[in-house]
């Protein structure tokens, strides 16, 4: 259940990311309950804000209200998908937004917003229409719902009514009967003190006697003390052996509180250490510094370090981080700046003469914030798939991480980051002769921002990890980079838009408008390669036409996740034939979800 908090977060959430960005599992993670809300929850919700918003406001964010309509379109999708049910007064809020939307207009005398008419709100009322048709009421639904309102509101006047009735009922309830328990307390009082006086009698006669035991108790210990002065000779080299026990533990106290003292003073230079690091980093992001300006901030902050002391920290850093030296301003300065990463590289692929096909397996979007089971999982899946199949090559189409960066740029941002980098290096699955050729996408560049590229950390430390850049590569195959030898893949930065479909079929106008620059920046054409292939869109879409291919997102909580079998067939002269594509399902285990043959297609 959405409470009052969640409801806020949510809403915090959708309003700092931008509608291409809006992913199912980050709205789960963002209040906390991953798995524990349901999807007609989420959507009850979003209706019901937008009525709110209609309804109550004078000025609202259209924005904002955008994005709610969306997400509003993926979940009525998702539920039907699902063979879930909504209940026909939620489908009536849902076919009643447009009236809201014009009561909104009219009473605020605003202006009608066509793009948000049409391409939102219409293409939702289209969507609910088609999946969840009824006939038209003759009544306005919006009045309709307004009548349930009220007469829910007298329900509930009534309740809370009959509950205040219901504990004065059983307030006088428990004065009657507490009042009925004291009568019957004094009843037996009487009787009670009687019981006390036959006692206190017989408890006087019991004093008596255990005087009389006392007394002999006494005689006995005087008999006692006069021999312990014999004991106490025997007891003496005991006595000795204490002593020198009691010496030794005062030792080992006075050993145990230096090493606590000293372990304290190690814990304190560490934490100092750390503080220091945090304050150089701090203070390089910001500005360009030589080592006299470090020191003197330092000396601000209430910190000393020498030069070589800083020499040494700066080294620790830049295991990870990319600063640089400056010798042209006079004294060296330091600063850190993005890392100088290739975006325009080349991966060649060694095929023995008289093969007849070569098997790929493509992936994009994993998206990594930590590495839990669930990540691990999505590994094995891949590597049990390549083993069975006999696939020995992965490529990851970008965005492997997800990069966490906030508004301002901190030291802990960037050990968030380094640290989800480094538990993937040590906890992703290997497989024998499976290796990964990864190229970085938008969410991989946040960590520029930090000095940090995470591509090269990964595959500076496992083998089984290959770096092939980031945006874009060309795939060849034996080194010959031409149309029937080789194919890209793309996971370019400021690709930003909404796919859609026309009258003529798939717009794909800027998606090519995209790829003539990438070839135009090597010096070639697309005529030159013979399919492109991108991540990042987190949806499958084959343009068998326009020769592209958009592959899904390899993530668990998008409902078309999933990854592709890639396998590129060679004639006898080792050039490619035909390629077929097998989408995969993400389920328990990766299952093929159809096949696409695929020949480009020669033009003379």
């Amino acid at each position: 259940m959405l409470t009052t908090v969640d409801q806020m977060k949510l809403n915090k959430y959708i309003r700092e990311h931008a509608l291409g960005d809006l992913y199912y599992v980050n709205m789960c993670e963002a209040i906390g309950k991953v798995n524990k809300v349901k999807d007609i929850e989420f959507l009850e919700y979003f209706v019901n804000f937008v009525i709110k918003e209609f309804s109550s406001k004078d000025q609202i964010s259209m924005k904002f209200i955008t994005k709610i309509i969306s997400i509003i379109i993926s979940f009525v999708g998702w539920i039907y998908d699902d063979n879930g049910k909504i209940d026909s007064e939620l489908l009536d809020r849902i076919r009643s937004l447009e009236e809201y939307y014009d009561e909104f207009l009219e009473r605020t005398k605003s202006k009608n917003d066509p793009d948000f008419r049409s391409n939102y709100l219409q293409s939702l009322l289209k969507k609910v229409e088609k999946l969840y048709p009824e006939e038209k009421k003759s009544e306005s639904v919006v009045e309709y719902l307004k009548e349930i309102d009220n007469l829910k509101q007298k329900l509930n006047t009534l309740n809370k009514k009959f509950e205040s009735l219901t504990k004065s009922y059983e307030a006088l309830k428990k004065d009657y009967e507490k009042k009925s328990q004291s009568l019957i307390t004094s009843n037996n009082e009487l009787s009670d003190v009687r019981s006390k006086l036959e006692q206190k009698e017989k408890t006087i006669e019991q004093f008596l006697d255990d005087i009389k035991r006392i007394e002999e108790k006494v005689d006995f210990l005087e008999k006692e003390v006069s021999n312990l002065g014999e004991v106490n000779s025997n007891l003496l080299p005991y006595k000795e052996k204490a002593k020198e026990l009691t010496l030794l533990v005062e030792q080992l106290s006075e050993c145990i509180a230096k090493y606590e003292e000293k372990e304290q003073n190690r814990i304190m230079q560490v934490k100092t250490t750390e503080t220091i690091k945090t304050l150089l980093y701090q203070q390089l992001l910001a500005r360009s510094s030589n080592i006299d300006d470090l020191m003197s901030e330092l000396k601000k902050m209430g910190y000393s370090a020498t030069k070589d002391e800083i020499h040494q920290l700066m080294n620790e850093l830049k295991t990870r981080i990319n600063i640089v030296r400056n010798f042209f301003a006079g004294k060296p300065e330091y600063s850190i700046i993005p890392p100088n990463v290739v975006k325009n590289g080349t991966f060649d692929i060694k095929v023995p003469n008289g093969t007849k096909y070569y098997d790929i397996f493509l992936a994009a979007d994993f998206q990594i914030k930590e590495m839990n089971t669930g990540t691990i999982k999505r590994f094995d899946k891949i590597n049990n798939y390549c083993t069975e199949n006999n696939i020995n090559l992965v490529l990851n189409l970008g965005d492997l991480f997800e990069g966490k960066t906030s508004r301002n740029v901190s030291y802990e941002d960037a050990m968030t980051n380094i640290s989800c980098v480094e538990k993937a290096i040590s906890l992703i699955p290997k497989t024998e002769s499976i290796y990964y050729a990864v190229i970085g996408g938008n969410h991989d560049e946040k960590m520029f921002r930090f000095g940090i590229d995470p591509i090269s950390m990964l595959s500076n430390e496992r083998e089984d990890f290959i770096n092939l850049g980031y945006e874009h590569c060309t795939i060849t195959f034996n080194g010959s980079k031409s149309l029937l030898t080789s194919f890209a893949i793309h996971h370019p930065s400021n690709f930003d838009y909404t796919i859609h479909f026309n009258e003529d079929g798939l717009d794909s106008k800027k998606t090519l408008e995209e790829l003539e620059i990438f070839y135009r920046n090597q010096g070639r054409t697309r005529d030159d390669s013979y399919i492109d292939i991108f991540g990042h869109m987190h949806k499958s879409l084959f343009n068998y036409p326009d020769s592209y291919y958009f592959l899904p997102a390899f993530m668990e909580k998008i409902s078309d996740g999933g990854a592709c079998h890639l396998r590129v067939y060679f004639d006898e002269n080792m050039k490619i034939k035909y390629m077929l594509f097998m989408p995969l399902s993400l389920r328990e285990k990766l299952v093929k979800n159809g096949e696409i043959l695929y020949k480009k297609t020669l033009i003379k």
